[in-house]
């Protein structure tokens, strides 16, 4: 018989206990309130520390059933369940009328199996979340999953391990599996806790966004996994509705005025450029004003043609993304000397100006970074679709950083609200003397 209660350790109920819409007390056997839950905070103020015998006089922690108390003249019913072995006890109090008749004391099991496994799944089923526990390989598997499960990802309990074959992230895109091994592998490491969001394909092949917020604890020389992992699907897409509106509305400023400065500013510069080189031979060979005046149009020209070509590139709206990225390696690779290789599966790409616009800018600004920080040899830019979906990656073979020093001032931001208003995240892979790779995938 296996134990879903982890001996003295008092996480995973925390967990439970402050993401309950019940009013739950977790108290142990001296009678110190460790945890409350959001609910009871608002009818009884903040109780943890304090001592449940002098806060609920009369109530015997040793029993485990039903007892009554008033309150502020109110009838609260408690539920005492007990687990000596454990050194815990829950107590949910649930508010009545006066009038109401007393409910009859009834016992819980104390078969310890039945007894956790249930409980734990009676505790969290009103949750909106998903609770788990599992130990790390070799000896790997849910210990404990609850039937949440089923709602977030159309699988049953019994489809994931160690009762089927089926791991949860095994449900997320081979980018994100990485992310999320990473940052595990390190969690489990130091024993502390990692929060990390990614993205599953459920049975019926919808896309949800999660957030899993877990911890490592070591239990006789084994190392278990406990965390909380809910579906935050609506709340991604209600904030990339409004960044993406921000953003496009910038999109369309900067493409206003770049088309005035190619369209107006530019012209005018280079018909003043004709005019004075339709009079250059009229000129004395040694007049230096008009070389250095001549010298200073062309200098304006092309600053103009590169600011505006930096904020809104002419060839993203005439020609598509496809032939953009082409340039930009291009370029960059003359004015750098650093070789840029860019790959596609795709002749053309036919893409909304504001997810073509996005990914432009995600790809200048991570270019923008090895080429100025990473001291790289080479890049390699990749834009592949599959079906409906276009990953586009940027690998460099530079210095690399490690991912918990993430250098600041880098242009991360930009490029993790662009991901984000794109309804996806900003994959970045960083090793010491191994190079870095930036890489999204989008839906189109």
């Amino acid at each position: 018989m296996h134990s879903y209660i982890p001996n003295r350790k008092f996480g995973l109920f925390k967990q439970y206990i402050e993401h309950t819409s019940g009013n739950l007390l977790l108290i142990n056997n001296d009678g110190e309130i460790l945890a409350t839950s959001p609910p009871s905070q608002v009818l009884f103020g903040e109780l943890t520390g304090k001592n449940f015998n002098l806060i609920f006089p009369g109530i015997d922690l040793d029993s485990a059933g039903k007892e009554h108390i008033i309150i502020n003249n109110k009838r609260y019913v408690i539920t005492l369940i007990a687990h000596k072995e454990e050194e815990i006890v829950l107590a949910e109090l649930v508010a009545t009328s006066l009038s109401q008749q007393a409910l009859s004391i009834t016992p819980v099991s104390r078969e310890p199996y039945l007894y956790n496994y249930k409980m734990i799944q009676a505790l969290v089923s009103g949750l909106p979340a998903v609770i788990f526990r599992f130990r790390q390989p070799p000896r790997g598997g849910y210990e404990f999953i609850s039937d949440q499960i089923n709602t977030l990802t159309g699988y049953q309990r019994k489809d994931f391990a160690p009762y089927g074959k089926m791991k949860l992230h095994d449900l997320a895109s081979v980018q994100d599996q990485r992310e999320i091994a990473n940052k595990m592998n390190k969690a489990a490491q130091s024993l502390t806790p990692y929060t990390i969001q990614y993205k599953i394909t459920t049975r019926n092949h919808e896309q949800k966004w999660l957030h899993e917020s877990s911890h490592f604890v070591r239990e006789n020389d084994v190392v278990y996994c406990e965390g909380v992992i809910t579906d935050i699907t609506a709340d991604l897409q209600q904030t990339s509705a409004s960044l993406k509106g921000a953003l496009e509305s910038e999109d369309l400023t900067n493409y206003e005025v770049a088309h005035a400065m190619q369209e107006g500013v530019q012209q005018q510069l280079t018909a003043a450029l004709y005019a004075f080189e339709a009079v250059k031979n009229q000129m004395p060979s040694d007049n230096q004003v008009f070389k250095s005046g001549l010298d200073a149009l062309r200098n304006g020209i092309d600053q103009a043609r590169t600011a505006s070509t930096r904020i809104a590139p002419k060839t993203l709206s005439d020609f598509g993304i496809i032939d953009t990225l082409t340039e930009l390696a291009e370029s960059l690779t003359r004015q750098s000397g650093v070789s840029i290789e860019f790959n596609t599966n795709c002749q053309q790409l036919n893409l909304p100006y504001f997810q073509a616009t996005s990914l432009y800018k995600i790809c200048k600004e991570a270019l923008d970074n090895s080429l100025k920080h990473a001291n790289a040899s080479a890049i390699c830019v990749q834009l592949y679709k599959k079906g409906s979906c276009i990953l586009l990656s940027i690998e460099d073979d530079g210095n690399g950083f490690e991912e918990d020093n993430v250098p600041h001032g880098q242009g991360l931001g930009m490029m993790r609200a662009r991901a984000q208003a794109l309804n996806s995240s900003l994959l970045l892979d960083s090793k010491t003397k191994r190079g870095t790779s930036v890489a999204l995938e989008i839906t189109i």
